[in-house]
């Protein structure tokens, strides 16, 4: 792997082809390889043996422009033998958020959030207008909906889901998909993007992932009680998306239903479902069957 991935970097003329690189291979769900020359981390490369990674790429191709700061450019997506598919991406050196220090990085993830409510307010909308039913705005179809028992919420908020633009999710802006670098916060992963148009859905994936789920912490939020940081957060990103608070707040349910059955499709562990579930049911009555 390591030799197709040097060979990939100076076919597309991105290295020359005498240049020493190191190469640290991570995997998860693909293979992730950190490319260090120097001492520097020049360039991520995921590669995925059955295919998967199109929609990635594509993703960071439409939202790098807009958000030039906050994610790490698509630079080659070359043509390999079906399936395999390898991407390579702009290194961005960065450090974990570490959730014990989140209330002193109120300030950099707010405006990280803001960019990206505003982005998708006045760039990252979703083609063809309404963008389909509640359950499609969501991610999910009608029969999940109806499975996971979010069908009846989702129809009392269905009023609210049509007077709200169709806004292009990142999908899955959990805690862990985000680091600090100098220049800011920025975001990866993109796999998931486009698959859920209703706004604030990352919102609520974020501030829910930075309570490490917390029904204690999400109940309080919700009624106005604190932590003070994050409620500034949620206020800075409804205000830059043009979402009123207790709009977002009303539809929480609904966007911990939807990432649930995401998640669950995708196939996530039992730990996140569980956690999900848990948070669900004490916020809005009982867990999805």
């Amino acid at each position: 792997m390591i030799d197709l991935i040097r060979g990939v970097l100076v076919a597309e003329g991105l290295i020359p082809h005498d240049a020493s690189i190191d190469c640290n291979v991570l995997f998860a769900r693909r293979y992730l390889v950190q490319v260090v020359r120097g001492r520097a981390l020049a360039f991520t490369v995921k590669v995925a043996p059955e295919g998967g990674l199109r929609p990635e790429y594509d993703a960071l191709m439409r939202v790098a422009p807009v958000l030039p700061d906050r994610v790490p450019r698509p630079l080659v997506f070359p043509e390999l033998p079906a399936p395999l598919e390898l991407a390579v991406f702009e290194g961005i050196e960065h450090r974990a958020l570490d959730r014990t220090r989140l209330p002193a990085l109120a300030e950099p993830l707010a405006d990280a959030l803001a960019d990206l409510a505003r982005a998708g307010r006045e760039s990252l909308s979703a083609p063809g207008g309404a963008g389909g039913g509640p359950a499609a705005r969501f991610g999910i179809s009608e029969a999940e909906a109806a499975e996971s028992g979010m069908a009846s919420q989702m129809a009392a908020c269905a009023p609210l889901l049509e007077a709200l633009p169709p806004v292009l999710q990142h999908g899955d802006l959990a805690l862990n998909n985000l680091g600090l670098a100098p220049r800011g916060v920025v975001i990866f992963d993109w796999e998931d993007f486009g698959e859920v148009t209703a706004p604030g859905y990352d919102l609520c994936v974020l501030v829910c992932s930075a309570v490490d789920f917390d029904p204690e912490t999400m109940t309080a939020l919700i009624a106005r009680r604190g932590p003070d940081w994050l409620t500034a957060i949620v206020a800075r990103y409804c205000a830059a998306a043009g979402l009123r608070v207790e709009d977002f707040f009303r539809m929480v349910p609904l966007h911990l239903h939807a990432f649930l059955q995401l998640k669950r499709r995708h196939g996530y562990g039992a730990d996140i479902v569980r956690d999900v579930g848990a948070l669900i049911s004490a916020l809005a009555g009982p867990s999805p069957r």
